[in-house]
């Protein structure tokens, strides 16, 4: 369904027309449904989620980042490997410039960090 969206005619629906049809499906999934989608995200069958496709932001940011697919983060679960707010605080930093939020939380908790350095 984001690819469909995403590929839909730029001179029919614009940017925030998509993004308003892609928020419609992240509303129904769960926010432990978001962490898969995350976490299938990394993997090589995930690539397109990730991948930029040019400087323009967000239209030419990968689909995670385009329509900030996994704002939904419960605070106490325990997340493995590289952590959202690291690897997307680029995107999230580009977000916050243009008055919006990438994750609902503003601060993702460390401390649920498995395997995490502080502990």
């Amino acid at each position: 369904m984001v690819k469909y969206v995403s590929s839909l005619d730029d001179s029919l629906f614009d940017e925030e027309t998509k993004a308003g049809y892609v928020k419609l499906l992240r509303a129904q999934m769960s926010d432990y449904e978001q962490i898969l989608l995350y976490y299938n995200s990394l993997s090589e069958q995930g690539t397109a989620w990730n991948t930029k496709r040019g400087e323009k932001f967000p239209e030419e940011a990968g689909f995670i980042s385009r329509y900030r697919m996994i704002k939904n983060w419960p605070p106490n679960f325990p997340m493995f490997g590289v952590l959202p707010v690291y690897l997307y605080k680029e995107d999230s930093d580009k977000w916050k410039g243009m008055g919006k939020r990438f994750f609902e939380h503003s601060k993702l908790p460390i401390a649920n960090c498995v395997g995490n350095l502080n502990q």
